[in-house]
C-alpha cells in the first residue's frame, strides 16, 4: 500500500497572480484523500528444465540443453501523478514474460544464451515537450478574450472601457484615432469577428468549468452568468459586471501537481548471449540484443476528449484557424491564440500521438557487447592480466520531416531523421600477486572510451533533417587506478 499527499500553492488574482503561501491556505492536508492511495501486488514466478537430467544417465545429447520460462507483473511507486483535471493516475504497472533456451558443451567451456521476451507498461509515462503548455493556451484565450468583451487597456477590470489597437480587431485606417489589428476589413467586420470569438472562449470556459479544470490548474474566471458578446455588453454594460471583478485579471495557470502524461507500451525482443572459455585463463563474452517497442493509448482519454474538443474551436473543419483561434493579440493578427500558443504545444501533441502504434523512436533496435579478457598464469608475466571490451548500438531517430495536410501541418513517420550509430572501446590491464598467506593485492588500470573523439552528438533536429536542434557531448575518454586487497 502507497499513500502520499501534496498542496499546490493557488495564485492570488488581485496581487499580480503572485503565490498564496500563508500557513492557513499552503498547508499538507490532514488525512490521506482517498484517491492517493494505492494498493497493489508484485508475483513472479518461472520454470527451468534441464532436459540431460530427465533423460538421467543414459543421456545421448551431445551437449547440455536446459529451457525456461519466467513470467512476472510488477508495479512501480512515483510521487502522485495527475491527469489534465488534476485527478490522480494510478502507477505504472507492467507484466514480463520470457522464454529461454541455454545450450553448453559437456566440459562447460562453451554455451549460448538465447532469450524471448515479451514486456507491457500501463500508465507509464508519455514524452511530450511541455505539457503544461496547454493551461497557458487556455489562460492566454481567456485572458484576450476579456481584452475584445470589455476594451481592456491591461487585463484587469480597471482598465475596461479603454479603446486602441489591442482590443480593436478591424477597420480601415482612419476609422478611429488609432490604429486597428486588421486594416484590411471594414469596422463592422470586426466587430462581428469580436463577437464571434468572444463567444466561442465563452463556450470554452463553459466546458472547463464542468470538467473542473479551473479548480486543478489554480485560477478562476469571472462567471458564465456574465459574460456575453461586445456587443450585448456595450449595449448594456450594468447588466454584465462580475460579481466579484478581481476575477479579471490576468490569469496564470499552475499545472497541477504532478501532471504527466501517459501511455501504454509494449516491447518485445530477443538477447543472446555467447560465452566461451577456449583456455583456462581467457575468458570471450559476446551479447547482443534487438528491441522493437510500440506505444498506445497515447495520453488518457480526457487529455483526449479535450485536445479534441478545442480543435472543433479553434480550427475550422478544413484545418484553417477558427475566429477564436485567428484571435489577434497585441493587436498583432500575426501574433494570433493558435500562431502563437496553441499551434507550437499542438505541435509536440501531434508528435506524440501519431506515434501511436508505431514503433518508440528512442529505441534502438540492435546493441552489441564483446568483451575478452586473458591471465598470464606462468612466467615473466605470471599475474598480469590483458582485457577489452567493444560496445555497439544502432542508430535511433532524430526527427521526422513536416508534411502539410489540408491547411495543417504535421510529421511524416515513414521518412525519419536518424542520429549515428555509436561505438566505443575499453580496454584495462592489471597486475596481481599475494603478498602474504592471507591478503591477495591486485592493481588495475582502465580506459574506458579509448578513442573517444571530441564531437557533439544530434539528440533531435529540425524539419530540414540538416539542422541540429539539440545536441549532447560525446563521451569523454576517462582513465583510472584501482587496488584492491582481499583476505
Amino acid at each position: 500500500e502507497v499513500k502520499g499527499k501534496d498542496v499546490s500553492a493557488r495564485s492570488v488574482s488581485n496581487n499580480r497572480s503572485i503565490l498564496n503561501l500563508q500557513p492557513d491556505a499552503y498547508r499538507l492536508p490532514d488525512d490521506f484523500p482517498a484517491a492517493q492511495i494505492f494498493e497493489d501486488d508484485s508475483t513472479s514466478y518461472g520454470v527451468v528444465v534441464h532436459l540431460n537430467k530427465l533423460i538421467g544417465d543414459r543421456d545421448p545429447l551431445p551437449i547440455n540443453v536446459s529451457v525456461s520460462y519466467n513470467k512476472s507483473d510488477n508495479f512501480q511507486v512515483t510521487n502522485t501523478r495527475r491527469n489534465v483535471y488534476g485527478t490522480p493516475i494510478a502507477n505504472p504497472t507492467g507484466e514480463t514474460k520470457d522464454y529461454g533456451v541455454l545450450l553448453s558443451t559437456k566440459d562447460g567451456k562453451f554455451s549460448l544464451r538465447a532469450v524471448k521476451y515479451e514486456t507491457s507498461v500501463t500508465n507509464a509515462n508519455a514524452e511530450l515537450s511541455n505539457p503544461a503548455g496547454i493551461g497557458g493556451t487556455i489562460a492566454q484565450g481567456l485572458r484576450f478574450r476579456n481584452v475584445f468583451l470589455y476594451d481592456l487597456a491591461l487585463y484587469d477590470w480597471g482598465s475596461r472601457e479603454s479603446p486602441q489597437q489591442r482590443n480593436t480587431w478591424g477597420g480601415p485606417a482612419g476609422s478611429f484615432s488609432f490604429p486597428t489589428a486588421d486594416s484590411s476589413i471594414t469596422v463592422e467586420e470586426g466587430r462581428a469577428r469580436e463577437d464571434a470569438a468572444i463567444r466561442t472562449w465563452n463556450e470554452i470556459q463553459a466546458y472547463l468549468t464542468d470538467k473542473g479544470f479551473f479548480e486543478a490548474w489554480g485560477f478562476t474566471p469571472q462567471p458564465l452568468s456574465v459574460l456575453t458578446d461586445r456587443t450585448t455588453y456595450e449595449a448594456n454594460p450594468g447588466a454584465y459586471v462580475p460579481p466579484d471583478t478581481s476575477r479579471v485579471f490576468a490569469y496564470v495557470a499552475t499545472a497541477p501537481q504532478g501532471f504527466t502524461v501517459t501511455a501504454d507500451t509494449e516491447s518485445k525482443g530477443y538477447e543472446f548471449e555467447l560465452t566461451a572459455n577456449p583456455l583456462p585463463n581467457w575468458r570471450v563474452a559476446f551479447n547482443a540484443s534487438k528491441t522493437e517497442a510500440t506505444r498506445n493509448t497515447v495520453g488518457d482519454a480526457d487529455l483526449t476528449e479535450l485536445i479534441d474538443f478545442l480543435d472543433s474551436k479553434l480550427y475550422n473543419p478544413d484545418g484553417t484557424p477558427s475566429l477564436a483561434g485567428a484571435m489577434p493579440q497585441f493587436g498583432n493578427t500575426g501574433l494570433s491564440i493558435n500562431n502563437n500558443n496553441y499551434n507550437p504545444w499542438h505541435a509536440g501533441y501531434t508528435l506524440m500521438k501519431i506515434q501511436e502504434g508505431a514503433a518508440a523512436p528512442e529505441i534502438r533496435k540492435w546493441r552489441y557487447n564483446v568483451v575478452t579478457n586473458y591471465m598470464f598464469t606462468h612466467g615473466v608475466l605470471k599475474g598480469v592480466g590483458l582485457g577489452a571490451s567493444y560496445r555497439w548500438q544502432d542508430k535511433v531517430v532524430i526527427g521526422y520531416p513536416v508534411i502539410q495536410e489540408g491547411a495543417r501541418f504535421t510529421y511524416d513517420l515513414s521518412r525519419p531523421y536518424y542520429g549515428p550509430e555509436e561505438d566505443a572501446v575499453d580496454l584495462w590491464a592489471s597486475y596481481e600477486r599475494k603478498l602474504t598467506d592471507k591478503i591477495r593485492w591486485k592493481i588495475q588500470l582502465n580506459v574506458r572510451n579509448a578513442f573517444a573523439k571530441e564531437e557533439l552528438i544530434p539528440i533531435s533536429v529540425q524539419p530540414d533533417g540538416q539542422t541540429w536542434a539539440s545536441v549532447r557531448i560525446a563521451p569523454n575518454q576517462e582513465w583510472f587506478v584501482t587496488n584492491t586487497f582481499s583476505f
